[in-house]
């Protein structure tokens, strides 16, 4: 009669058990929790989780453009500053009148003498009181000729010249164009104020060649 065979099943177990004790695990696998910078495990699998950018990030990203534009800006101040100081400020001692011929004794500080800018000798433009600032736009080239002075009147077509008295009808400096009145003949006329003082007439007032 033939023994029956042993079962070949806990033989077969421990070897199993044996393999599946030595074998890897896989490794759990992280799901990131939405709002949070962490992730939670959720099972097994590669770790895939991803840290979301801070909002703080984010705004200092936006505000880097600005503070580049700011910082340039700044630059360009600091850079136009010894310019503008260099630039002597003068004040009005007094009230200057326009029209008037502005003195040394009219500013404050008094003009160096080389000074770059010095509106001694220029004339006022506008009426500049005390205290206010005497800036360049508010001068102009000095008054040769006032009003209702006498004036000497040239008048040149080529070799013709004719001299007659008049009365300026307006203040002019060099170069520019006045009316004046002929006393002899009462007519108005316009001439070019001369660096000498006259006032010429003619084809060619400003002295230039036909």
């Amino acid at each position: 009669m033939a023994r029956p065979q042993a079962s070949a099943t806990p033989a077969a177990a421990a070897p199993a058990a044996a393999r599946a004790a030595v074998a890897p695990r896989a490794a759990p696998r992280a799901v990131p929790r939405a709002g949070s910078g962490r992730g939670r495990v959720s099972g097994p699998g590669p770790a895939r989780a991803r840290a979301p950018v801070p909002d703080r990030a984010l705004r200092l990203a936006a505000l880097r453009p600005a503070a580049l534009c700011l910082a340039a800006v700044l630059l360009a101040l600091a850079a136009a500053a010894p310019a503008a100081a260099a630039e002597t400020l003068y004040r009005a001692a007094r009230t200057i009148a326009a029209g008037s011929t502005v003195a040394a004794e009219d500013l404050v500080p008094r003009p160096a003498p080389g000074a770059g800018f010095t509106p001694v000798g220029q004339t006022a433009r506008i009426t500049i009181f005390a205290g206010r600032p005497v800036r360049a736009a508010d001068l102009g080239p000095p008054v040769l000729v006032a009003r209702n002075q006498a004036v000497l009147m040239r008048y040149s077509a080529g070799a013709l010249t004719i001299e007659d008295l008049g009365r300026a009808l307006e203040p002019g400096a060099a170069g520019e164009r006045i009316r004046a009145l002929n006393l002899g003949s009462k007519a108005v006329v316009t001439g070019v104020v001369a660096p000498d003082g006259t006032l010429r007439l003619g084809p060619h007032p400003a002295g230039d060649s036909p």
